[in-house]
């Protein structure tokens, strides 16, 4: 029983100086609003939400994050306020975004396009 102890104990001091090496880091000045979804893709990370600025570029309710910075994507996501991008999800390349009650939208790597209409029955 004193092995099983020690083993234990030895598992649990592990497992605690692997959880204090993992430290949550800030991803530049960050976003100056409430963030709903995000969606790595293509290497980048996407934000979407209820936002103007990311870091210090401006973000209409959407941004992305290469790393090191902050970038716009496109004109951003233009829709009513209090109806945030609730979803997004990378799918053969492009960028969804689900905004609602409003049409689903892809970013292409070079403008937002309607995809298709949201229904809600």
């Amino acid at each position: 029983m004193k092995y099983l102890y020690l083993i234990f104990s030895f598992c649990l001091l592990l497992s605690f100086n692997n959880l204090q090496a993992q430290d949550w880091a800030p991803v530049d000045v960050g976003i100056n609003g409430t963030v709903y979804a995000l969606c790595a893709a293509n290497g980048v990370l996407y934000a979407a939400g209820n936002f103007t600025t990311a870091g210090n570029v401006f973000a209409n309710n959407i941004a992305s994050w290469n790393g090191s910075t902050w970038n716009t994507v496109g004109a951003g996501l233009n829709y009513p306020p209090g109806n945030a991008s609730s979803a997004l999800c990378e799918y053969n390349g492009n960028l969804y975004a689900c905004l609602g009650d409003n049409p689903l939208m892809y970013w292409n790597g070079t403008i937002w396009d309607t995809a298709g209409t949201h229904r809600s029955e």
